[in-house]
This record gives C-alpha cells, sequence and structure tokens, in this order.
C-alpha cells in the first residue's frame, strides 16, 4: 500500500521533472550549436538535479564513481584557486579561464546529465539525435563556401569550430554506422539520409585536415566494422550478407578516401597552402611541418615541468601560463596539444590517476548494462567515440571549448545513466 502525496509536493515534483528535461533537451541542443544554451541546460540540470537530492542521494551514495567524481571535482577545484593564488594577478585571468574549462567536464555535470536521461531509451535517442542535428548544422553553416576551391586545393578548413571538427564529426560517423547496423526496420528516408550525413562527416573528416583525426579514424572504424560485422554474424546472421554489408561499408569509406587522396597527399607531404594574389592556389609551397616542429618544442617543454612538479603539478589551468614563460615555445600557443601531458603538467600523478579511475569506473558501469539490443549499440558508440577521442588527445587537446565540454559530459553521463534508471523500469529488449 502506498501514500499519494499531497497535491503540492507532487506538483512541485511535476515542475521539477520538467525543468530537469527541459535543461537536458537545451544541453543536448546546445551543445554543438550555441554556447549560451548548452550552458543553460547544464545548470537547469543541475539545479533541478539537486532539488530533487532525496531521489538521487540513495542511487549514488553505494556508488564507487560518485565518491571518485567527487574527490576529482574537489581535486580540481582546490588546485585551480591555489593555482590563482599563487601566481598572481598577472597569470590570474589565464588560470581562471583555463582552469574553469577543466572543472566543467570532471563529473558534476555528466552526473546530471545522466540522471536526466534516466536510462530511457527515448530520451538517450532524443539526446543524441539533438546532438546530431545541431553538429549537422554547425558544420554546415561554420564552412567557408566561398572558398571551397582553395579547401579542395590543399587549404585546411576548420568550418567553424576549429581542429574539434574532424573528431565531432568522426564520432557522428561512428554513430550512424552503428544506427545502421542495429536498426531492425531500415525505412528508405532512413538509409538516404543517414547516407548523406555519413557523406558529410566523411568530407569534413578529410577537408579539414587534421592529421590526428585522420590516424584514430584509420585505426579506429576498420576495428568497428569488424566487430559489428562479428556481432551479426555471431548472432546467427547469414554469412553472404554480414560480408556483403562490410564490403560495402567499407568500399564507401575507402572511396571518398580515394576521392579525397589529392588533399591527403598534400597534407602528408607536409605542403602548407599558399593563396597568390588573385586568390588563387598555387603549388609546390613550404614545406616545413611547423605544426609537428612546435608540437615535439611542447611537449619537451612539458616533460620539463612535469620533471620539476610530479605530484601535484602546477595547477589546473596553468598551461598557457608555462608556456608563455618558455625560452623554447612560440608564445602564441596556449597549451601543449598533448591531453595527456597537459594533465601531468596542470594536476600531476594525483590528477593523472583520479582521471584515470574516474574514466575507468565510467567505463565499468557502461559495459554492466544488461546485454540487449539498445545497450550493445551503445556500448559500440561510447567504446569507439572514447577511442577516437583517447587517440587523438595525443595531439590536441579538447576540453577547453563549449564543444569538447559538450562531447565529454555526453560520453560520461551515456556510460553512467543505467545507475539512475528508476526501479520499475523494465529492462526490454529494444
Amino acid at each position: 500500500m502506498t501514500l499519494d502525496l499531497p497535491a503540492a509536493q507532487t506538483a512541485s515534483r511535476n515542475a521539477t521533472e520538467r525543468t530537469g528535461l527541459i535543461g537536458l533537451i537545451l544541453f543536448a541542443l546546445g551543445g554543438f550549436l550555441n554556447q549560451g544554451v548548452f550552458y543553460c541546460g547544464l545548470i537547469l540540470m543541475l539545479l533541478a538535479g539537486l532539488w530533487q537530492m532525496t531521489t538521487l542521494w540513495p542511487q549514488v551514495r553505494r556508488e564507487p564513481f560518485f565518491w571518485v567524481t567527487m574527490a576529482l571535482f574537489g581535486y580540481v577545484a582546490t588546485s585551480w584557486l591555489i593555482a590563482a593564488w599563487h601566481y598572481g594577478p598577472e597569470w590570474r585571468p589565464g588560470i581562471f579561464k583555463h582552469g574553469a574549462d577543466l572543472l566543467v567536464i570532471t563529473g558534476i555535470f555528466s552526473l546530471a546529465a545522466a540522471f536526466w536521461m534516466r536510462a530511457d531509451p527515448r530520451r538517450i535517442r532524443l539526446v543524441l539525435a539533438l546532438a546530431l542535428a545541431s553538429l549537422t548544422i554547425n558544420l554546415i553553416i561554420g564552412f567557408e563556401w566561398s572558398e571551397l576551391g582553395a579547401t579542395l586545393a590543399g587549404r585546411r578548413n576548420h568550418f567553424g569550430m576549429g581542429n574539434g571538427a574532424p573528431l565531432y564529426a568522426a564520432m557522428g560517423l561512428a554513430g550512424i554506422i552503428i544506427l545502421l547496423a542495429h536498426s531492425r526496420k531500415r525505412p528508405a528516408w532512413l538509409i538516404a539520409g543517414t547516407a548523406l550525413l555519413a557523406v558529410l562527416f566523411s568530407l569534413v573528416i578529410f577537408w579539414s585536415q587534421t592529421r590526428a583525426i585522420w590516424v584514430a579514424s584509420a585505426l579506429v572504424f576498420p576495428l568497428l566494422v569488424l566487430y559489428l560485422a562479428w556481432r551479426h554474424w555471431q548472432k546467427g546472421a547469414s554469412t553472404r550478407k554480414v560480408l556483403a554489408a562490410t564490403l560495402i561499408t567499407a568500399g564507401i569509406l575507402v572511396a571518398i578516401g580515394a576521392m579525397n587522396s589529392d588533399i591527403i597527399t598534400k597534407r602528408l607531404t607536409q605542403h602548407e597552402m599558399r593563396l597568390s594574389e588573385n586568390g588563387n592556389a598555387s603549388w609546390p609551397l613550404q614545406t616545413t611541418d611547423n605544426s609537428t616542429r612546435f608540437r615535439l618544442l611542447m611537449w619537451q617543454e612539458a616533460l620539463l615541468r612535469i620533471e620539476e612538479k610530479p605530484v601535484f603539478g602546477w595547477g589546473a589551468g596553468s598551461s598557457s601560463m608555462l608556456i608563455l614563460t618558455s625560452d623554447v615555445v612560440g608564445h602564441h600557443f596556449r597549451h601543449f596539444h598533448n591531453l595527456y601531458l597537459q594533465i601531468l603538467a596542470e594536476l600531476g600523478i594525483v590528477g593523472m590517476l583520479l582521471i584515470s579511475t574516474w574514466v575507468a569506473l565510467a567505463l565499468k558501469n557502461a559495459m554492466a548494462r544488461t546485454r540487449n539490443h539498445f545497450a550493445e549499440g551503445m556500448h559500440a558508440f561510447i567504446i569507439s567515440t572514447m577511442a577516437l577521442f583517447a587517440l587523438s588527445g595525443i595531439f590536441m587537446i579538447r576540453h577547453d571549448d563549449e564543444y569538447g565540454q559538450f562531447f565529454l559530459i555526453l560520453i560520461i553521463a551515456l556510460c553512467v545513466t543505467g545507475k539512475f534508471a528508476p526501479a520499475n523500469q523494465a529492462r526490454k529488449t529494444d
């Protein structure tokens, strides 16, 4: 026998539910499209979640992931404030800005997003669909279409999203491949629409000319396609059909790469684009690859700084200060272009261990889900996108803008949302 809540309490709970759901929608829609909408969604989800703390607390208090999240958040916040106080007013604005970027992704908002997704497949599909839509719109409107000729001739184009554009396009491409592989019904509009998106994302990957994503994609996508083929074959699908689908998918990806072979060749031979006075591209050009040379200098500088303060690091947000005070690295850089070295330099071994434990527990939670049809697709999506991020992190960092923050918050939230499923939610095969 259960007692009905008083009308006022019920109305308050319903209002909180609506607020949390609105925050989740704003978070997903604004992630790749509008910074203000994205941050507004984060705040609404967090406040609405805190309002339901009586529901949230029993679900998280026994979870190691929650306590590691709190420890990581506290460590980063403390390191950030100490660095801002210790290094003085000259460096304080930069430390506050870059430290805040790191603080946003250290778990609090991931827990809020995970709570409001509630492991509900409909909500998760909504979030992913809105993220896909906002990503597609941003890539299309962010590309400098007036310079298409120069781009095809080998000039880099960042699609309005910097070096992150190809990473997020690769994430979208992985999601589309998984969607098609796990769709039991494939209407014509789904096949046509996803095919167009696959072409768009593939072009973004190539036209942005980010070699780190080329390497990451070359390692991840063959394994993803083989995994999906193996799962279908394991479930009893016709070997001939599985082989045909695998070859078609691989053939399409290879064909798109072949169509852009000229861009690939110019980028890999370390040419740098210059335009003549009339705006036309001219070759051959300078062959010194400054990006590689400066990365090596930055990594060398990072290693020296890590040796000086290996345990606790220089403080969250301090990488800009470390580079600008370097006698080796050019002063127009603001980070070390290597996620792992940057974490070690800013947060030390302690911070790296906390972050590694945090990510490992998130993955453990993701893999613990019931092995149903929907969960299998989510597993493949989470692993493939995290692999893309981890590999590209060797050459770049992606937590220093709202796009990277949305990406990381979303992926970690997808990992742990299963912990917030209502007790009476049936675990049915989708």
